[in-house]
Formats: C-alpha cells, sequence, structure tokens
C-alpha cells in the first residue's frame, strides 16, 4: 500500500481501484489511467493533484472528521512531494505488468529530468528562468516582452 504523511503528521493510504478511477474521472474530469494526459494535467496541477489525492483518502478523513479544506491545508512542501510519490505508487501498483514496466521507466525519466534542471538551476539561474517561462507562453528574461519594445525597422516605418 502506498502511504505518506501530511504535514500534521497524519499517514494516509492510497489505494487506486477502477471504482476510484470512475469516480475521479466523473467528478474531477480527469483520467488517472491515462498515463499520457492525465497525468500530465495532474503534474502540472498541485490544486488537481491534491483534489484526486482528496478522492482517495476521503473514506479515512471522514473517520477522522477533517475536511477536505484541512487535507489541502496540511499538504505543501516535502508533504505534498511524498503525497505526489505515494501517488505514483498507487497508480503502479494497480497497473496491469506491462503498463507498471512503463510507469516504472517514466518515474526514473522523470526523477533524472528532475536532478538535472536541479543542477542547471544552479549553475545558471537565467537559463533555468528561460526554461521554465518557455514552458508556460511567458516571455523569457532575455527577451523583449513584445515587439513594441523592438524599433521597427522596415520600410514603411522610414
Amino acid at each position: 500500500m502506498a502511504t505518506f504523511k501530511d504535514n500534521e503528521n497524519r499517514e494516509w493510504t492510497l489505494y487506486i481501484d477502477i471504482q476510484a478511477a470512475r469516480d475521479i474521472r466523473k467528478q474531477l474530469g480527469v483520467d488517472i489511467l491515462d498515463i499520457v494526459d492525465g497525468l500530465n494535467r495532474i503534474a502540472a496541477d498541485p490544486v488537481l493533484l491534491v483534489d484526486v489525492l482528496w478522492m482517495l483518502v476521503a473514506q479515512q478523513a471522514e473517520r477522522l472528521q477533517i475536511s477536505d479544506e484541512d487535507f489541502g491545508r496540511s499538504l505543501r512542501g516535502e508533504a505534498i512531494e511524498a503525497a505526489c510519490d505515494a501517488f505514483m505508487d498507487a497508480l503502479t501498483d494497480f497497473s496491469p505488468p506491462r503498463q507498471r514496466r512503463i510507469l516504472t521507466q517514466l518515474r526514473s525519466m522523470t526523477t533524472g529530468l528532475q536532478e538535472t534542471l536541479a543542477g542547471l538551476a544552479e549553475k545558471n539561474p537565467m537559463l533555468m528562468a528561460i526554461l521554465l517561462n518557455a514552458g508556460r507562453g511567458e516571455p523569457s528574461p532575455a527577451t523583449p516582452e513584445s515587439s513594441a519594445s523592438t524599433p521597427d525597422t522596415s520600410p514603411s516605418a522610414n
């Protein structure tokens, strides 16, 4: 069983089955079994991750009389990383053998990429800012924010 501790030191157990996946898809509109689109959405949105986690622990929380708001407040920093790891462990445990291998390889590659990016950020913070902003479609610190900041040198401007 996949477990994690929140910032209040409460331990939560995550278990994924078809009914949990069905309920999450219906209520949150994300397919946690879709290892491309579903996992990308969850990875990119910590609020969605916590909503998914809440659905997986709601019965435990009810027994402990913990609201979804209190649960959400208890996840930050290391606890949210531990919760994400536990979610991936639960998803891997649920998956059939072939998909389990893919998930294991994906996690390994993701961990390697995160370590590489962290090293890059330490060595060259400006490059890291450019890479992060490029993924968001925002201007990077090294590029003009708009064409308005660049003089118009076209023949019609003269």
